[in-house]
């Protein structure tokens, strides 16, 4: 329930803070005073866009702020601890500032979030009825909607849902399969030839490196091998004086005597040893290097040959060893494939049948809750209506079957007559604003008693009613209000006169600056105002009706609101 709201310098306004109550509360006020600059301002906090034109002119930020208390069943504390939010004793505080350059800031609970967070909280935070939503509920899918709402079909349309994508991903799934067997089926003797032409050529992964380091060596080997022998001879002493090898002995022999008188000497002694040991491994090893190192012509040969069938394949199917062997493993598969196939398509075709089924059992299922949805939801609205004044109203809500879809198989069209007589037909169809505003005042009414949205915001609520519509019309918002927080935009005295609360919207200018005021009415200026809201001027013919009007609401004048 929205208890607190804080408005600066949007549009008109420059600072405003109302406290709210729950039950019905009215804002009224002359026409262009600003009372939808109000409504816009509750909109922000739903998570409607917007831009810098709502910054008060000459002002660097607008600010929008709100406190609503969140009881402790409220389907609203599992969102906030998705989020690793929680209210601070029950109340929730949102906040939205917006830019002069058309940045926007949201804050919930004092965290930066994104407007579509924002705008995912505040569907259940309120419900705003507005002339754009008069005209969205003559969409069909707005109209399917409303009914999976009221009937609760959440659980009946997932199951439905999961069922129909699962169909949907076994389709795509055939649909490639047919496609690989297809293009399998057209290059199968192109595979066939490329397959065979790779395996027989047995490529290793690397290989190619390989051959071209094997190749280097071959056409270097003379160098090679003149500094190999340079290197043995050096460590043996064999182009004379005394040699790496032979010297390294003396050494350690000599360590090893004077180790005798010194014995600190023995490491050295023995890390000496080491290093002649592996001198004399790598003397070895260059000798038998070296005795490898020449090619035959017949071994020069066949390495490159080698080398130039590899590079023939790498052109083909390549550019890369590694891609050949990735062209070879895929050409093989879609072999495989074109022969096995068929009893893979078979297999599928079977698995989709079996699924179809299901998706059937589930959209029959779905189309019964909605049929059965569809008649309660019927019944409550007609009732609804015949308070509202339309006596001989009838409201039969059509559930069609279609065609397939992820949202079931249902055509749902809510068909209207206001008269005896007459053929229902679409909403589309009604010409009358204050009988649709009226169908949507029924229909916002039953499905608040199937939500748990707290705060209903209704602008044009009396779009072309009047008289003793006006009054049925005021009465079914209080009692609406005795379950939900009820906010209302009105022209109308008969409704405003039903309000627990009112407040005025009015325009005042202060110097050479005009801005928004809102102020609450209670006592004699409610008396006023509604006077004012049956004449058009505060006489006093009009003020005695503005009395008896609230007398008969029931309505107690000098209830108030706290505002600042």
């Amino acid at each position: 329930m929205l208890e607190h709201l804080q408005i600066s310098n949007y549009a008109l306004i420059e600072d405003v803070h109302i406290d709210f109550t729950s039950g019905f509360t009215v804002l009224s006020g002359e026409t262009g005073a600003g009372k939808s600059i109000i409504l816009g301002a509750i909109g922000l906090l739903t998570g409607e866009k917007c831009d810098a034109t709502v910054v008060r002119t000459g002002e660097k930020e607008a600010v929008i702020s709100a406190e609503l208390y969140i009881s402790d069943n409220d389907p609203v504390n599992e969102w906030l601890k998705e989020r690793e939010l929680e209210t601070d004793d029950g109340i929730l505080t949102l906040r939205r500032v917006v830019k002069d350059n058309g940045r926007n800031h949201i804050y919930i609970q004092g965290q930066t979030v994104t407007r579509q967070e924002l705008e995912s909280l505040g569907s259940f935070l309120f419900d705003i009825s507005g002339q754009h939503e008069h005209q969205s509920l003559v969409s069909p899918d707005k109209q399917r909607r409303v009914l999976d709402d009221f009937g609760h079909l959440d659980d009946v349309r997932e199951r439905y849902g999961m069922a129909y994508k699962e169909h949907e991903r076994l389709t795509k799934e055939l649909q490639q399969l047919e496609a690989m067997i297809a293009a399998g089926a057209r290059e199968t003797d192109y595979l066939s030839y490329a397959c065979n032409e790779i395996e027989k050529a047995k490529l290793q992964e690397g290989e190619d490196d390989n051959l071209a380091a094997e190749l280097a060596r071959a056409s270097h080997a003379e160098i090679l091998h003149e500094n190999m022998e340079l290197a043995a001879g050096l460590l043996k002493g064999d182009a004379g004086g005394q040699g790496v090898l032979p010297a390294l002995h003396d050494v350690v022999a000599a360590l090893a005597r004077s180790s005798h008188v010194d014995s600190s000497l023995q490491e050295l002694a023995q890390r000496l040893e080491s290093l002649r040991l592996e001198a004399e491994d790598i003397r070895e090893t260059l000798k038998e290097r070296m005795a490898t190192l020449f090619f035959s012509p017949e071994e020069l040969d066949s390495l490159q040959a080698r080398q130039a069938e590899i590079q023939r394949l790498k052109k083909k199917y390549g550019p890369s060893l590694s891609e050949v062997l990735i062209f070879a493993r895929n050409a093989r598969e879609k072999l495989e494939l074109a022969v096995s196939g068929e009893d893979k398509r078979e297999e599928l075709r079977a698995r989709m049948q079996e699924q179809d089924e299901l998706v059937q059992k589930r959209a029959d299922e779905l189309s019964a809750a909605r049929g059965a949805s569809a008649l309660e939801l019927g019944r409550e609205i007609e009732f609804l209506l015949h308070l509202l004044g339309m006596k001989d109203a009838i409201f039969p809500i059509e559930v069609h079957k279609g065609n397939r879809r992820l949202s079931g198989q249902d055509d749902v069209e809510f068909l209207f007559s206001a008269n005896k007589g007459e053929i229902p037909r679409p909403l589309k169809s009604i010409a009358s604003g204050g009988e649709l505003s009226r169908v949507m005042l029924a229909l916002k009414t039953v499905l608040a008693q199937a939500d748990s949205v707290d705060t209903l915001v209704f602008d044009e609520i009396d779009a072309g009613i009047g008289g003793a519509v006006a009054h049925a019309v005021g009465e079914q918002l209080q009692r609406l209000a005795e379950h939900r927080q009820v906010l209302v935009i009105t022209h109308l005295a008969t409704i405003a006169a039903r309000a627990h609360i009112q407040f005025v919207v009015a325009k005042k200018t202060v110097g050479e600056r005009t801005r928004t005021e809102i102020f609450p009415c209670t006592g004699e200026p409610r008396i006023q105002e509604i006077a004012r809201m049956l004449s058009g001027e505060d006489t006093p013919i009009s003020r005695e009706h503005a009395r008896l009007l609230l007398e008969e609401s029931g309505v107690n004048p000098m209830q108030s609101s706290t505002h600042s």
